[in-house]
Protein backbone atom coordinates (compact mmCIF):
# COMPACT_ATOMS: atom_id res chain seq x y z
CA UNK A 1 0.00 0.00 0.00
CA UNK A 2 2.75 2.25 1.07
CA UNK A 3 4.37 2.11 -2.32
CA UNK A 4 1.34 2.39 -4.43
CA UNK A 5 0.70 5.80 -2.10
CA UNK A 6 4.21 6.83 -3.48
CA UNK A 7 2.90 6.27 -6.92
CA UNK A 8 0.26 7.87 -6.60
CA UNK A 9 1.35 10.79 -5.03
CA UNK A 10 3.97 11.24 -8.11
CA UNK A 11 1.08 11.14 -10.58
CA UNK A 12 -0.82 14.45 -8.46
CA UNK A 13 1.18 17.23 -9.61
CA UNK A 14 0.28 16.03 -13.13
CA UNK A 15 -3.19 15.19 -12.61
CA UNK A 16 -3.38 18.93 -10.91
CA UNK A 17 -1.47 20.73 -14.14
CA UNK A 18 -4.06 18.52 -16.07
CA UNK A 19 -1.27 17.18 -18.44
CA UNK A 20 -1.30 13.64 -17.24
CA UNK A 21 -3.26 10.81 -19.66
CA UNK A 22 -6.73 9.63 -18.74
CA UNK A 23 -5.38 6.55 -17.53
CA UNK A 24 -3.43 8.23 -15.12
CA UNK A 25 -6.31 10.30 -13.65
CA UNK A 26 -9.20 7.27 -13.47
CA UNK A 27 -6.09 5.62 -11.24
CA UNK A 28 -5.52 8.68 -8.72
CA UNK A 29 -9.20 8.94 -8.56
CA UNK A 30 -9.48 5.09 -8.06
CA UNK A 31 -7.08 5.19 -5.25
CA UNK A 32 -8.40 8.53 -3.32
CA UNK A 33 -11.51 6.54 -2.75
CA UNK A 34 -9.82 4.01 -0.75
CA UNK A 35 -7.24 6.07 0.36
CA UNK A 36 -7.96 8.83 2.74
CA UNK A 37 -4.46 10.18 3.49
CA UNK A 38 -3.74 10.27 0.04
CA UNK A 39 -7.28 11.97 -0.46
CA UNK A 40 -6.39 14.58 2.13
CA UNK A 41 -3.47 15.44 0.35
CA UNK A 42 -5.33 15.40 -2.60
CA UNK A 43 -7.25 18.56 -1.22
CA UNK A 44 -4.01 20.12 0.15
CA UNK A 45 -2.34 20.18 -3.32
CA UNK A 46 -5.48 21.39 -5.69
CA UNK A 47 -6.55 24.17 -2.52
CA UNK A 48 -2.15 25.53 -3.31
CA UNK A 49 -3.24 25.54 -7.05
CA UNK A 50 -6.07 27.57 -6.37
CA UNK A 51 -4.44 29.96 -3.65
CA UNK A 52 -3.36 32.72 -6.12
CA UNK A 53 -5.91 33.17 -9.13
CA UNK A 54 -4.71 34.98 -11.86
CA UNK A 55 -6.33 38.44 -11.68
CA UNK A 56 -6.14 41.28 -14.21
CA UNK A 57 -3.87 43.68 -13.61
CA UNK A 58 -5.23 47.36 -13.08
CA UNK A 59 -5.00 50.15 -15.63
CA UNK A 60 -3.08 52.54 -13.43
CA UNK A 61 -0.18 49.30 -12.97
CA UNK A 62 0.08 49.07 -16.67
CA UNK A 63 0.44 53.05 -17.36
CA UNK A 64 2.97 52.68 -14.83
CA UNK A 65 4.59 49.88 -16.53
CA UNK A 66 4.70 52.27 -19.95
CA UNK A 67 6.14 55.36 -18.33
CA UNK A 68 9.11 53.09 -16.57
CA UNK A 69 9.92 51.30 -19.83
CA UNK A 70 9.51 54.87 -21.95
CA UNK A 71 11.74 56.97 -19.34
CA UNK A 72 14.09 54.05 -19.87
CA UNK A 73 14.24 54.00 -23.15
CA UNK A 74 14.86 58.11 -22.47
CA UNK A 75 17.93 57.66 -20.50
CA UNK A 76 19.47 55.15 -22.69
CA UNK A 77 19.26 57.48 -25.84
CA UNK A 78 20.65 60.62 -23.45
CA UNK A 79 23.73 58.23 -22.59
CA UNK A 80 24.23 56.81 -26.03
CA UNK A 81 24.24 60.71 -27.04
CA UNK A 82 26.45 61.52 -24.37
CA UNK A 83 29.36 58.73 -24.87
CA UNK A 84 28.94 59.57 -28.82
CA UNK A 85 29.49 63.74 -27.81
CA UNK A 86 32.65 62.58 -25.50
CA UNK A 87 33.65 60.61 -28.44
CA UNK A 88 33.55 63.28 -30.92
CA UNK A 89 34.99 66.06 -27.97
CA UNK A 90 38.12 63.88 -27.93
CA UNK A 91 38.44 63.74 -31.59
CA UNK A 92 38.06 66.80 -32.05
CA UNK A 93 40.59 67.93 -29.92
CA UNK A 94 42.95 65.54 -31.17
CA UNK A 95 42.32 67.11 -34.34
CA UNK A 96 43.32 70.09 -33.30
CA UNK A 97 46.32 69.29 -31.51
CA UNK A 98 47.72 67.35 -34.97
CA UNK A 99 46.90 70.92 -36.85
CA UNK A 100 48.98 72.68 -33.67
CA UNK A 101 51.97 70.76 -34.41
CA UNK A 102 51.93 69.54 -37.47
CA UNK A 103 50.55 73.00 -39.47
CA UNK A 104 47.44 71.30 -40.21
CA UNK A 105 45.11 73.08 -43.00
CA UNK A 106 43.18 72.98 -46.17
CA UNK A 107 45.74 72.92 -49.04
CA UNK A 108 49.45 71.17 -48.85
CA UNK A 109 50.84 74.55 -49.63
CA UNK A 110 49.36 76.47 -46.67
CA UNK A 111 50.37 73.52 -44.49
CA UNK A 112 53.69 73.59 -45.40
CA UNK A 113 54.26 77.26 -44.87
CA UNK A 114 52.51 77.10 -41.22
CA UNK A 115 55.14 74.20 -40.12
CA UNK A 116 57.71 76.14 -41.16
CA UNK A 117 56.35 78.95 -39.40
CA UNK A 118 56.05 77.16 -36.10
CA UNK A 119 59.69 75.93 -36.78
CA UNK A 120 60.94 79.80 -36.93
CA UNK A 121 62.50 79.22 -40.38
CA UNK A 122 61.36 82.29 -41.62
CA UNK A 123 58.47 84.55 -41.22
CA UNK A 124 57.55 84.68 -44.97
CA UNK A 125 57.18 81.98 -47.86
CA UNK A 126 56.88 81.69 -51.61
CA UNK A 127 55.44 78.27 -52.70
CA UNK A 128 57.06 77.73 -55.84
CA UNK A 129 56.44 73.74 -56.99
CA UNK A 130 53.95 70.75 -55.41
CA UNK A 131 54.59 67.89 -56.59
CA UNK A 132 52.13 64.08 -56.14
CA UNK A 133 54.65 61.23 -57.15
CA UNK A 134 52.62 58.66 -56.11
CA UNK A 135 49.17 57.54 -55.79
CA UNK A 136 48.89 57.92 -52.38
CA UNK A 137 47.15 61.36 -51.05
CA UNK A 138 50.95 62.90 -50.35
CA UNK A 139 52.51 66.07 -51.75
CA UNK A 140 56.18 67.42 -51.18
CA UNK A 141 55.96 71.06 -51.23
CA UNK A 142 58.46 73.12 -52.05
CA UNK A 143 59.03 76.47 -50.61
CA UNK A 144 60.85 79.75 -51.11
CA UNK A 145 62.52 82.27 -48.74
CA UNK A 146 65.19 84.38 -47.40
CA UNK A 147 68.04 82.80 -45.15
CA UNK A 148 68.35 84.28 -41.88
CA UNK A 149 72.08 84.01 -42.13
CA UNK A 150 73.12 85.48 -45.70
CA UNK A 151 69.81 86.82 -46.98
CA UNK A 152 70.40 84.62 -50.07
CA UNK A 153 67.09 82.99 -51.31
CA UNK A 154 66.41 79.69 -50.27
CA UNK A 155 64.31 76.84 -51.10
CA UNK A 156 62.85 73.84 -48.73
CA UNK A 157 60.77 70.39 -49.36
CA UNK A 158 58.08 69.38 -46.80
CA UNK A 159 56.37 66.37 -47.70
CA UNK A 160 52.35 66.53 -46.73
CA UNK A 161 49.53 63.92 -46.79
CA UNK A 162 45.88 64.15 -46.83
CA UNK A 163 42.95 63.27 -44.22
CA UNK A 164 40.12 64.21 -45.77
CA UNK A 165 39.95 67.52 -46.16
CA UNK A 166 42.82 68.99 -44.16
CA UNK A 167 46.58 68.28 -44.86
CA UNK A 168 49.39 67.42 -42.16
CA UNK A 169 53.19 68.29 -42.77
CA UNK A 170 54.99 65.04 -42.03
CA UNK A 171 58.91 65.16 -43.12
CA UNK A 172 61.17 68.63 -43.93
CA UNK A 173 63.50 67.24 -46.69
CA UNK A 174 66.18 70.26 -45.63
CA UNK A 175 66.82 73.37 -47.66
CA UNK A 176 69.43 74.71 -49.81
CA UNK A 177 70.66 78.40 -50.14
CA UNK A 178 70.85 79.35 -53.83
CA UNK A 179 74.09 81.12 -54.92
CA UNK A 180 73.70 84.71 -56.71
CA UNK A 181 75.31 83.05 -59.86
CA UNK A 182 72.76 81.76 -62.47
CA UNK A 183 73.23 77.93 -62.41
CA UNK A 184 71.47 74.65 -61.58
CA UNK A 185 71.57 73.03 -57.96
CA UNK A 186 70.22 69.97 -56.39
CA UNK A 187 67.41 70.95 -53.72
CA UNK A 188 67.30 67.81 -51.94
CA UNK A 189 68.70 64.18 -51.70
CA UNK A 190 66.87 61.60 -53.93
CA UNK A 191 63.39 60.94 -52.73
CA UNK A 192 62.13 57.53 -52.08
CA UNK A 193 58.88 56.71 -53.31
CA UNK A 194 57.60 53.07 -53.88
CA UNK A 195 57.97 52.51 -57.39
CA UNK A 196 60.86 55.68 -58.16
CA UNK A 197 63.39 57.69 -57.05
CA UNK A 198 62.51 61.55 -57.13
CA UNK A 199 66.16 63.63 -58.29
CA UNK A 200 64.59 67.88 -57.78
CA UNK A 201 66.56 70.75 -59.17
CA UNK A 202 65.93 74.28 -59.39
CA UNK A 203 67.31 76.57 -62.43
CA UNK A 204 68.46 79.68 -62.38
CA UNK A 205 69.92 80.25 -65.46
CA UNK A 206 67.56 80.84 -68.38
CA UNK A 207 69.89 79.51 -70.93
CA UNK A 208 69.04 75.88 -69.74
CA UNK A 209 66.57 74.42 -72.16
CA UNK A 210 66.69 70.42 -71.08
CA UNK A 211 68.16 68.52 -67.95
CA UNK A 212 68.88 64.63 -69.53
CA UNK A 213 69.62 62.44 -66.38
CA UNK A 214 70.43 58.98 -67.79
CA UNK A 215 70.23 55.56 -65.81
CA UNK A 216 70.68 51.86 -66.50
CA UNK A 217 70.68 52.96 -70.43
CA UNK A 218 67.72 54.83 -70.08
CA UNK A 219 67.29 58.48 -70.89
CA UNK A 220 65.34 60.90 -68.56
CA UNK A 221 63.94 64.05 -69.55
CA UNK A 222 62.56 67.15 -68.42
CA UNK A 223 62.09 71.28 -69.78
CA UNK A 224 62.62 73.83 -67.33
CA UNK A 225 60.05 75.95 -69.68
CA UNK A 226 57.40 73.22 -68.40
CA UNK A 227 58.44 73.47 -64.76
CA UNK A 228 57.02 75.98 -62.31
CA UNK A 229 58.94 77.64 -60.15
CA UNK A 230 62.20 76.86 -61.85
CA UNK A 231 61.90 73.59 -59.46
CA UNK A 232 62.59 70.66 -62.35
CA UNK A 233 61.44 66.72 -60.75
CA UNK A 234 63.33 63.66 -62.87
CA UNK A 235 62.03 60.40 -61.76
CA UNK A 236 63.75 57.41 -62.26
CA UNK A 237 62.30 54.15 -62.14
CA UNK A 238 62.56 51.21 -60.46
CA UNK A 239 60.60 48.37 -58.60
CA UNK A 240 59.21 48.20 -54.92
CA UNK A 241 61.54 50.68 -53.19
CA UNK A 242 64.62 49.45 -54.50
CA UNK A 243 67.54 51.49 -53.99
CA UNK A 244 69.08 53.27 -57.06
CA UNK A 245 72.57 51.49 -57.66
CA UNK A 246 74.85 51.77 -60.89
CA UNK A 247 76.29 54.95 -63.06
CA UNK A 248 74.15 57.66 -63.11
CA UNK A 249 74.79 60.53 -65.41
CA UNK A 250 73.28 63.93 -65.70
CA UNK A 251 73.90 67.07 -67.57
CA UNK A 252 71.68 70.41 -68.53
CA UNK A 253 71.88 71.79 -71.78
CA UNK A 254 71.11 75.03 -73.93
CA UNK A 255 68.93 75.60 -76.39
CA UNK A 256 71.28 73.95 -79.27
CA UNK A 257 71.92 70.87 -77.62
CA UNK A 258 75.77 72.15 -75.93
CA UNK A 259 76.40 71.09 -72.48
CA UNK A 260 76.17 73.91 -69.75
CA UNK A 261 76.29 71.79 -66.45
CA UNK A 262 76.83 68.57 -65.10
CA UNK A 263 75.99 66.83 -61.63
CA UNK A 264 78.69 64.87 -59.53
CA UNK A 265 77.56 63.41 -56.51
CA UNK A 266 74.37 65.74 -56.38
CA UNK A 267 76.37 68.76 -56.95
CA UNK A 268 76.39 70.93 -60.55
CA UNK A 269 79.11 72.41 -62.35
CA UNK A 270 80.12 74.22 -65.27
CA UNK A 271 81.16 72.09 -68.10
Amino acid sequence: MKYECDMIRDLMPLCADGIASDASGKALQAHLDECSECAAEWESLRDGKNAFPETEVPEESRQFAKTARRVKKKNLRRLIAVALCTVLAVGIGALWYAMGICGGRFSPETTSIRLMKLCQVADEFEPLYTDSPTLRKEKVCFLKYKDADTGSPAVIAVDAFGFGPLWFASTIYGDTVIPSEKGVFSITEPLQFPYQVGYYFYVTDPAVQEIRMTYHDKVYSVLPKNCQGGICPVYLEHYRYQSVSGDISCAAYDADGNVLYTMQDQTWVHA
